[in-house]
Order: C-alpha cells, then sequence, then structure tokens
C-alpha cells in the first residue's frame, strides 16, 4: 500500500513538471495558466501639440508610439498693427512648443506664417478614465478608473484593442477652461506583461498673452478677449469634441501691478475648431508712461483646435520717413542661434558687419577675413539681401545709389551723439537737421559711426566714420565723416564710394 502510493505521488509530480514546462515562453518567461493579458498604465502627461485622433502602439508593450506626431506642421503666425503717434505693435502667435520668431507684418485680413518643428511632453497628474474596445469595434467593452499618483493596473483577455484615454486638465472649473484631454491608442495586448503609455492631448485651445513695450513702462491693461469661442460638448467615452454655435470672447486678464516694460495675461481656454483666419485678439484700456495709449486688435489669426499658444506682442518704431522713403530705425542684425534678422532695438543701435551679396554676416568669434561660403552664404544666395530676410519676407531691402544720394541731396546733416552720450557706439550723423536736435532725436535718421572691417585685422574707424553698403547694379559704398557738431554747411561729409569687396560694412534697410 506504502509502495504504491509512492508511485502515484511520483507520476503526478512528472505530470505537473510537463504542465509547468509547456507553459514557460522562448524566453523563460512564464505565462498564466489561463493565458490572461496584464496592462501596467504609465501615464507620461501631456503632448503639447495637436494630433493625429489614433495613436499605434508597438507589439507587446502597449504605448503610443510617435507622441511628437502632428497632423499638421506647427506654424508661427505674424501680425503688425498701429498703435498711434507712429508706434506699431508686432505680434507673434507661436504654438507653445515652437521655437519664436521675430514679428512680421501681415496681410490687412490674414497673418502670415512660417513653419517651426514639433512639441514636447509636460507632466498630468491628475484623474482619468481608460475606454477600452476591441478594434473595430464601438461596444465598450470595460471602463478603468485611474486615480492621480497611483499605480493602475488591469487585466485583459490577448487580442488588439482600441484605447480612448479621457481626463479633464482642471476638472473643478467650468466651460472651456476644464481643458478636456483625450488620446487614442490602438494596441495589440499579448499574454503577460503588457504596458500602456499614455501621453494625453488637449482637445480646445489655449493662448497666454505677453505685452512688451521697450523703452516705456506699462501702467495697466485693462483686458482684453480671444476670439471665436464656440460652446462644445465633450464625449469621454470617445474623446471627442463636438462645436455649437459662437458664444461670447473669452476674456484676458492681466495681473496689474507696479510699472514695468513687460506684463503677462493669465492663460485662457477657448473652444475653436480651426478658426482658418477669423480668430482675434483684443487689448483695452493699454496705459503707458510719457501720456501713450488705447486698444490694440489683432485681427486674421488662425488658431488651431488642440494646441497651446504664446502671443508675444511688441511696441516697436516702424521706421523713419525722409527723402521719400522710409529707412529702418536701427542697422542690420543677425542671430545665429534662431536664424532672425532684424533691426537693433534702438535708432543708434550698431549692428552686424556685412560683406557685399552675401546673406550672413562676418563672424567675429572666429578667422573671417574675406568673404567665405560657409560662414557667410555663398555669392549671390537669395539675392544676396539680408534685408529682404527680415520678417515678413521681402519687406525691406538695401538701399539703392539713388536713395542715400536723396540724403545726402538734402544738405540738412548734424554730427552728434544719438543721445547725448559721449560714447563711440553713440557718436553719428543725423539725416534732417542741421542743429543738434536735442529731444527729438528720433525724428531723424541717425547713422552710428561704426567704421567698418578690412581684410585684416581688427575694426577700423570706429566713432570716426560710417560705411553703409548700397547698390545699383554693382555694390558701392555710402561714407560718411566729420567731427562732433560739424553739418553739411562745414565739416560733415557723405558721399558714395566704390566698395572694397574684401570689405565687411553695415547694412541699414529701407522698407520697399
Amino acid at each position: 500500500m506504502k509502495q504504491y502510493n509512492i508511485k502515484t505521488l511520483f507520476t503526478f509530480f512528472v505530470a505537473i513538471t510537463v504542465l509547468f514546462s509547456s507553459c514557460q515562453k522562448d524566453g523563460g518567461e512564464v505565462e498564466s495558466l489561463t493565458g490572461a493579458a496584464t496592462v501596467t498604465v504609465k501615464m507620461s502627461g501631456i503632448g503639447s501639440e495637436a494630433g493625429s485622433a489614433q495613436e499605434e502602439g508597438s507589439g507587446p508593450v502597449a504605448r503610443a508610439a510617435a507622441h511628437t506626431k502632428t497632423t499638421a506642421a506647427n506654424t508661427v503666425q505674424h501680425v503688425e498693427v498701429p498703435f498711434g503717434d507712429g508706434l506699431v505693435v508686432r505680434g507673434t502667435l507661436s504654438e507653445l512648443t515652437a521655437s519664436n520668431v521675430p514679428s512680421l507684418r501681415a496681410t490687412a485680413s490674414k497673418a502670415v506664417t512660417t513653419p517651426t518643428g514639433p512639441g514636447q511632453i509636460v507632466a498630468f497628474n491628475g484623474d482619468y478614465t481608460i475606454y477600452i474596445y476591441k478594434e473595430g469595434s464601438t461596444t465598450l467593452e470595460k471602463a478603468v478608473e485611474g486615480k492621480a499618483g497611483a499605480n493602475t493596473k488591469f487585466d485583459l483577455a490577448p487580442g488588439r484593442y482600441k484605447f480612448v484615454v479621457s481626463a479633464y486638465g482642471k476638472p473643478a472649473v467650468t466651460g472651456a477652461d476644464r481643458d478636456p484631454l483625450a488620446v487614442e491608442i490602438v494596441q495589440t495586448v499579448t499574454a503577460g506583461n503588457n504596458i500602456l503609455d499614455i501621453v494625453l492631448k488637449h482637445k480646445l485651445t489655449e493662448v497666454t498673452v505677453k505685452f512688451s513695450a521697450v523703452g516705456y513702462n506699462i501702467i495697466s491693461i485693462a483686458g482684453g478677449t480671444v476670439k471665436p469661442n464656440f460652446d462644445y460638448t465633450f464625449d469621454a467615452p470617445t474623446g471627442t469634441v463636438a462645436f455649437a454655435q459662437e458664444i461670447t470672447a473669452k476674456g484676458l486678464t492681466f495681473r496689474n501691478g507696479p510699472t514695468r516694460e513687460t506684463m503677462n495675461s493669465d492663460p485662457v481656454m477657448i473652444a475653436v475648431d480651426n478658426s482658418n483666419g477669423q480668430g482675434e485678439v483684443k487689448l483695452t484700456g493699454v496705459k503707458l508712461s510719457g501720456n501713450k495709449g488705447g486698444n490694440i486688435t489683432l485681427p486674421g489669426l488662425t488658431l488651431k483646435k488642440g494646441v497651446q499658444y504664446a502671443l508675444e506682442l511688441k511696441l516697436e518704431n516702424p521706421g523713419i520717413e525722409i527723402g521719400g522713403e522710409i529707412w529702418s530705425n536701427g542697422n542690420l542684425e543677425y542671430n545665429p542661434q534662431t536664424g532672425e534678422y532684424h533691426f537693433g532695438n534702438e535708432m543708434n543701435s550698431i549692428g552686424d558687419y556685412w560683406f557685399e551679396n552675401r546673406i550672413k554676416p562676418k563672424v567675429l568669434s572666429q578667422s573671417n577675413p574675406t568673404p567665405n561660403d560657409a560662414l557667410n552664404g555663398k555669392d549671390g544666395e537669395l539675392g544676396g539681401d539680408p534685408c529682404a530676410l527680415v520678417l515678413p519676407k521681402g519687406r525691406w531691402r538695401i538701399p539703392t545709389v539713388e536713395e542715400a544720394q536723396k540724403l545726402i541731396n538734402l544738405r540738412s546733416r548734424y554730427v552728434g551723439y544719438y543721445d547725448g552720450t559721449a560714447a563711440t557706439d553713440k557718436k553719428g550723423m543725423f539725416f534732417g537737421t542741421n542743429i543738434a536736435p536735442g529731444a527729438n532725436a528720433a525724428n531723424y535718421v541717425f547713422f552710428p559711426y561704426a567704421g567698418y572691417y578690412p581684410a585684416q585685422g581688427t575694426v577700423a574707424e570706429k566713432g570716426t566714420a560710417g560705411a553703409y553698403i548700397v547698390k545699383n547694379g554693382a555694390y558701392k559704398r555710402f561714407w560718411m565723416t566729420g567731427n562732433m557738431g560739424a553739418n553739411a554747411n562745414g565739416g560733415a561729409t557723405a558721399s558714395i564710394q566704390d566698395v572694397h569687396q574684401t570689405w565687411a560694412m553695415q547694412i541699414r534697410c529701407v522698407k520697399n
């Protein structure tokens, strides 16, 4: 009897061993005897760019495969509007994760756009719901509640599923400010352990405004609005938003306080199903130092659903009109980090030094004695006119010889310091006056005596002479010199001269 029991136990042990061995995977992992799948949730955050409605998982690990995927290229939009007293406001509307670029002047009805790069992912620490469907089916298999900060797991039969994950960025508020979030992931789930990697996406649009008034103090901004703004419904089980009728424009709030040069609004959410050039931002009751103020309206904006925007507004001088042309209020500069072409913030600004017919300036941080294709752009590239690359492209250009000659023919020029400060960088020639301009300096075109770079050595004649590129077929040098206090009647000379191809000089642009 005892022997029989030992044989029976031995036979049972062998059977269990064979069954256990047959349930092992090739990699040595042991599957559940039932073949069930366990899904562990990884909440990666919120993708800050609008993306496709459906993300594709990859193999046994359920995950969103392309977090920076978008249905259309991100864009930066640029608008310029008058502000009174000869000033303008230049607006740059950027997708929040795009690189900021300099402002552009828009057409009367629609903003100019330029492409930028993909977005980033930010943290999400709220509750969410995962709605689970078999692929190709609209029948809900199950819904799983995920809690902020908690580990979420659930079991599924192996197969291919569609996961719709929905949440609110601010569930305690109402309307668009609730910030509905959703993502759809299609994934194959296999027996064993799986990871569902979730990157939620905004379903509505967020706008934040930054207003800068360099040279002025912002006393206060009463408020503002963003439109269009629509009524909407959010269907969490499908992750979709349905837009209804347009409602009141969304209000902007600025946190007024001590006067400053920059002021930011609180971010606002609006429900908009792609405005296609019908977007508009208004600022009301803008009060600045110097008794300046008014309202600002920026029309022609395209606002896309699911995108976060930063609207940067800059108060600027649009240029000075003299001799029948509008001259830029600063010398041309280039930012190699951003690729931005722009003018100095002040009329007395010294810009970069440029070779003729090249679209990038002389590089002062390394050896660049003569024009170099790698450093300065190829000879004649894009017409060889870097003024045309100031955004919006094509609005500015290098002056002609005739336009420079018009300034000379005015017989009205004066050598002085731009703001009365005795400094080399502030010395130069005013055109349009034969006397010290004093407080009226901003009314005249001022060319700083920036000198030039010869082929070898350091800058020459800085603080003594100005050398500016002009052209009329061939390139020429707009040359000016003279001592302090000199004018057109004695000592202040200006002329058009031949240019040395190896010289790097300043550029002052004129508007087309």
